[in-house]
C-alpha cells in the first residue's frame, strides 16, 4: 500500500499547492491514502477550520497537527468534533480533539493514523551544525 504523506504544507502556497496537484499527485503515486501536517497553513502558524475543511476536500485523508496547533484557537471546539484532523496524541488527555483516526484506503482498509509530538536534541557536534 503506498501511503502519500506530505508535510509541514505553510501558508497560501502550501494550501494552493495542495488544491492545485493533490489529486493528480494520488493518481500518478497510486496513493492509497494521503496524510498532510497542516499545522502552519494559516500563515505559516495554526490551522483554521476553514483551512482544515479545504484541505480535506481537496483529497487529503487525515491532517496531523503538531507544536503549532494551537496556534488560532479557534481549532479547538472543530478539533473536539474532527475524525479528519489529529493533534499530538500526547499531549493532556483534556486537550480538545484526539491524537488517532482511522482512515479508509482506497481498497477499503482501515489504516490507523497516530501523531504524536517528539522532541530530540543530538549532542553530536556535527548534528548542531558545529
Amino acid at each position: 500500500m503506498n501511503i502519500l504523506f506530505i508535510g509541514d504544507v505553510v501558508g497560501r502556497p502550501g494550501k494552493e499547492a495542495i488544491e492545485d496537484r493533490l489529486a493528480a499527485l494520488r493518481v500518478e503515486l497510486d496513493a492509497a491514502i494521503c496524510i498532510v501536517n497542516g499545522e502552519n497553513i494559516a500563515d505559516g502558524v495554526g490551522i483554521t477550520p476553514k483551512l482544515a475543511d479545504r484541505l480535506l476536500a481537496a483529497g487529503t485523508d487525515a491532517i496531523t497537527l503538531g507544536n503549532h496547533t494551537w496556534g488560532r484557537q479557534e481549532i479547538a471546539p472543530y478539533l473536539a468534533t474532527s475524525d479528519g484532523v489529529i493533534r499530538p496524541a500526547n499531549l493532556s488527555a483534556d486537550a480538545p480533539g484526539k491524537g488517532i483516526t482511522i482512515v479508509t484506503a482506497t481498497d477499503g482498509s482501515a489504516v490507523a493514523v497516530i501523531n504524536v509530538w517528539g522532541r530530540s536534541r543530538s549532542t553530536r557536534p556535527e548534528a548542531c551544525g558545529s
